[in-house]
């Protein structure tokens, strides 16, 4: 079983038995490993651990740019879980990127009493079905645009279109917003493998499912970043 704890202490209910315990909080931290911890039962048990930072991350975060959430299609983890689960791996920031939906975390981040722990900020990943996945933020989130909060469209538009809602929709200056292109090489969920472009020479000849979609004779190339 596993326990995700956001503060560093919770309980866990286990069947009785002798367990291995391992302790972690992210990759900067060690593991803290107990070997023979006895469950009995109708018992409580405390448990101690200590976890040492050993990566020292002076002027530094720790960071998830990519992160979903049950809000998304490919994702059944709920909100707070998440939002510990952040936490307990030792993140900083990261950014919510839910496909096509706006997510906050503050109401769960506030009731488990982790803002000097954690923050976030707002994005979401858009999935058209013809150009690849690409990721917008920080986004303007208002609650009362239900149920998905106003993420940009892309049905029936071109990638311009696209990213001309993507900046719209922008919660900051220009110079602070950021279009990246998700998992670029990934198949059909990717930019570059749907348009065919050839990561070690950057030519492209269009895959035959696309050769006859005019929207991907050309593709603009004015995003940010390229996720690896």
């Amino acid at each position: 079983g596993q326990e995700v704890s956001a503060l560093g202490f919770g309980i866990v209910r286990m069947r009785p038995g002798r367990y291995q315990v391992i302790v972690s909080r992210g990759p900067e931290y060690s593991l803290a490993t107990i070997d023979d911890f006895e469950v009995v039962s109708s018992e409580r048990r405390p448990l101690q651990a200590t976890v040492v930072h050993e990566v020292d991350t002076t002027g530094y975060i720790s960071a998830d740019f990519h992160v979903h959430a049950q809000s998304s299609v490919d994702s059944g983890l709920n909100v707070s879980t998440r939002a510990r689960s952040a936490a307990a791996e030792g993140l900083d920031f990261f950014t919510a990127s839910d496909h096509d939906t706006v997510t906050s975390y503050t109401p769960q981040i506030n009731e488990q009493g982790m803002e000097g722990v954690l923050t976030f900020q707002t994005g979401t990943e858009v999935s058209p079905l013809e150009y690849g996945h690409f990721q917008a933020f920080p986004l303007k989130y208002d609650d009362r645009q239900k149920t998905v909060h106003n993420p940009p469209p892309w049905v029936g538009r071109t990638l311009q279109q696209v990213f001309a809602g993507m900046r719209e929709r922008a919660d900051g200056p220009a110079d602070a917003f950021i279009i990246q292109s998700n998992h670029a090489r990934d198949g059909f969920l990717g930019t570059f493998a749907q348009i065919g472009m050839k990561a070690y020479d950057l030519e492209r000849k269009t895959p035959g499912m696309e050769a006859c979609s005019a929207v991907l004779e050309e593709m603009p190339c004015d995003f940010n970043t390229s996720e690896v």
